[in-house]
């Protein structure tokens, strides 16, 4: 432990915007990477068990095309959501934040994005989201395991922030 003193408050150096801008798109990229994998698995799964009835039900480029459509609106979504976030929040606050409050918030931020992109893609008009359950379950997937990965980035590449305890003599 450090003594700081008796009267003397801790002193944080922050990371910049640009850095934590850095580490939240990575963060991002881990969350679409798990979905990818978990996606992958899961067609496996399909093929195995759907070849023999209808091979056409199991189509690979569907996947693929699915996947890159999600990663350019989860980047959409960082670029609309993350980013404000970011720069609101201090990255203290992000990296002594509890678990449960990490996850809520994390599951919060990716059904935001997707409404605020289905608004600003519906020009004017109120978006219909029938049928796009799925999507919604897919953004809270990837937005919590990017906010936690976003919050061990921090924990780990800025050690600084982490607040000091004082020593009592």
């Amino acid at each position: 432990m450090i003594d700081e003193g008796a009267n003397s408050a801790p002193i944080e150096t922050s990371t910049g915007f640009l850095e934590r801008a850095m580490y939240a798109f990575f963060a991002l990229f881990a969350g679409n990477l798990l979905l990818c994998v978990l996606l992958f698995v899961l067609y496996g799964f399909n093929a195995a068990t759907q070849a023999t009835r209808d091979p056409a039900a199991t189509r690979f480029g569907d996947l693929v095309f699915m996947l890159a459509m999600y990663a350019a609106f989860s980047v959409a979504g960082w670029a609309l959501v993350g980013l404000p976030v970011i720069a609101a929040v201090p990255a203290h606050f992000i990296i002594k934040m509890p678990w449960l409050l990490w996850l809520l918030i994390g599951a919060l931020l990716g059904p935001l994005a997707l409404a605020i992109i289905s608004f600003l893609m519906a020009r004017g008009n109120p978006p219909r989201f029938a049928h796009s359950q799925i999507y919604f379950y897919l953004s809270i997937f990837i937005s919590a395991v990017a906010f936690r990965v976003y919050q061990a980035l921090l924990r780990r590449h800025a050690p600084s922030l982490i607040p000091l305890r004082r020593v009592r003599h």
